[in-house]
């Protein structure tokens, strides 16, 4: 991110589909209320959408049509999509879609001699061993040459058991406390010499201290009943704001 702004706006797991209109207005709403910010930028950490995919022949924009509205937002504010596990395939038809400017996989911002370190959060599953072969086989290049030579309506298909697979993983879960690793959060920033991380991906808002100086926050994921997102602010020297909005 070259531009400098007074106003970041952080927020993560929104999960668009067009067979859920509360959450796209509550987005909508949201971006209304950030808009009349001064000099602003809105980041998403990660899964903005439930499922992106796209190739030179065809992308899933017909399954996102609340994009092409939401354009109209970006000439106030300008939006950022760091990558989820559901959008990691993002790439220019997206933007050109949806307005949105696409990070990568993560950010570093030095905000009043504060160091934030923000990513989507899916990368501190270290115990999710599932997880971590299927992220790794889902990146490379197999899954780039095959993009392009399967048939759209199998890939609408495959994506819909993958959404399947998910929801039947989420549910267990909790019980095999497969989550974030907050030791590996911790590891992760000594090396980058980060004070904040602020990530999403397990959709349950916490604020933790892993020692005196290093805090991890991760956010919420969008409601039916709002959301929260944090507030950083160049005036507000190394303070931040969380906090919740309801449509």
């Amino acid at each position: 991110m070259e531009k400098k702004y007074k106003n970041y706006f952080i927020i993560a797991d929104v999960h668009l589909n067009k067979n859920n209109e509360i959450i796209t207005k509550n987005f909508e709403s949201l971006l209304e209320k950030l808009a009349n910010y001064e000099n602003s930028c809105l980041i998403i950490a990660g899964d903005f959408v439930d499922f992106w995919f796209e190739n030179k022949k065809y992308d899933l924009a017909a399954e996102y049509p609340m994009l092409e509205n939401l354009k109209k937002y970006t000439e106030r504010i300008d939006i950022y999509l760091i990558k989820g596990n559901r959008d990691f395939l993002a790439d220019k038809r997206f933007e050109k879609n949806s307005g949105i400017k696409i990070l990568g996989d993560e950010i570093i911002l030095e905000i009043a001699n504060k160091k934030y370190f923000i990513t989507h959060g899916d990368i501190f599953c270290v115990k999710d061993i599932s997880y971590k072969i299927w992220r790794l086989f889902s990146r490379g290049i197999l899954v780039k040459v095959l993009s392009n030579i399967i048939p759209q309506k199998i890939v609408l298909w495959l994506i819909l058991k993958l959404r399947e697979l998910s929801t039947l993983k989420n549910m267990r879960k909790n019980i095999l406390n497969m989550s974030i690793v907050l030791s590996e959060i911790k590891r992760r920033c000594e090396q980058l010499k980060c004070d904040i991380v602020i990530c999403g991906h397990n959709h349950n808002l916490r604020e933790v201290f892993l020692d005196k100086k290093l805090k991890v926050i991760v956010l919420h994921r969008m409601r039916d009943w709002g959301t929260y997102y944090i507030h950083l602010d160049e005036s507000c020297g190394n303070k931040y704001i969380t906090t919740f909005f309801a449509n």
